[in-house]
């Protein structure tokens, strides 16, 4: 999907937002949080969590919630181009024939490994600005 996005827009899009179908998103705030941000920078949003193998302490950006890319996340151009890149070069951990396990903790591992940073995506109050779980969760979290 990706790789198809940035062949056919390349040129149309400063940031890819990919969200699944459940998601909710105030585009208007979205595209306020990312114009403080420079589309040239290798960056990339969304809720992080550790990745489940246990001797890695990487980061990932859960898919429930969104990216910037994050199930939405948020990228700039800049990680999208890296990413392709690495998907191009069939760099050993971005081999996509080879892909084991969640879509977002592999992302996470092409993107890293591409130097691309996870942005702080909080609030000016320190709060976070994506989420995976639904607000009934969150506010019955023992349901």
């Amino acid at each position: 999907g990706i790789e198809e996005v940035h062949k056919l827009y390349h040129d149309d899009y400063d940031w890819l937002y990919k969200a699944d179908d459940d998601t909710y998103t105030i585009m208007e705030n979205l595209v306020d949080f990312v114009s403080r941000y420079n589309t040239s920078d290798p960056l990339w949003f969304g809720q992080p969590f550790r990745t489940p193998w246990k001797n890695n302490k990487q980061y990932y950006f859960t898919g429930g919630a969104g990216y910037l890319h994050n199930h939405k996340k948020v990228f700039s151009k800049e990680a999208v181009n890296r990413l392709i890149k690495s998907f191009e070069n069939r760099r050993k951990d971005c081999d996509v024939s080879k892909q084991e396990g969640p879509d977002d903790v592999y992302f996470a591992v092409c993107l890293q490994g591409s130097g691309v940073v996870p942005g702080d995506a909080r609030d000016v109050l320190g709060e976070p600005r994506f989420f995976h779980f639904s607000p009934e969760t969150m506010m019955n979290p023992n349901k």
